[in-house]
């Protein structure tokens, strides 16, 4: 087999692999968030000890994706919003999924340049995200967090809710203090794998 058929394949096996953690966080194992980070890490980060599957591609890969359209410039443009008062939690992040237009974008800017998450006047891209939960939140490896990821994990900047509910029983969770969604980097993740999933879908990647 040549390396030119080799890689092919592999991109086709990455895909399958991205196609069955997105399938499976969608039956509620947010934690397919690592697999699916993993995959992007195999696919677009290259570095000079490490080669990446798109490198390896050549001419072969794709110079376009298709992104989630920005509006917001921030988290706004990936994530909705989800509340159940009765629930525990009562307050979580969604990826909008196929909910989001998608427009072609060179796969440079998609993968470094496009802020995704804003904290302290800072941006972060995809590829900042991504290396944070690959490795150094257990996608790969474990490490101290970055602060902007706590900050992201905590979703002390996405909308709040502050309980004051009265309820048959105990409370499911805390009345009288903010609740935050933590769970806005697993989405973000999600939506990230549905980009690629569906760029490779329409453009005839693998």
């Amino acid at each position: 087999m040549s390396d030119a058929a080799r890689m092919t394949g592999e991109l086709a096996r990455q895909l399958r692999l991205m196609r069955t953690a997105c399938t499976t966080f969608d039956t509620g194992d947010e934690e397919q968030a690592l697999h699916i980070g993993t995959i992007l890490r195999t696919l677009f980060h290259q570095t000079n000890s490490s080669t990446s599957l798109m490198t390896h591609l050549g001419a072969a890969a794709p110079e376009k994706i298709h992104a989630t359209k920005r509006h917001h410039g921030d988290w706004k443009d990936f994530l909705a919003i989800e509340l159940t008062p009765a629930a525990a939690p009562p307050i979580r992040t969604a990826p909008l999924l196929g909910r989001a237009v998608l427009e072609p974008v060179p796969v440079k800017d998609w993968w470094f340049d496009q802020p995704v998450f804003v904290h302290n006047g800072t941006d972060y891209s995809r590829k900042r995200i991504v290396l944070s939960m690959v490795n150094k939140d257990g996608g790969a490896h474990v490490d101290e967090l970055e602060k902007f990821y706590v900050v992201l994990q905590e979703g002390m900047n996405f909308v709040g809710i502050k309980g004051s509910m009265t309820f048959d029983g105990p409370a499911p969770y805390p009345q009288e203090q903010w609740i935050y969604p933590n769970n806005g980097h697993f989405s973000l993740l999600r939506q990230f794998g549905h980009e690629v999933l569906e760029s490779a879908a329409r453009d005839g990647w693998g």
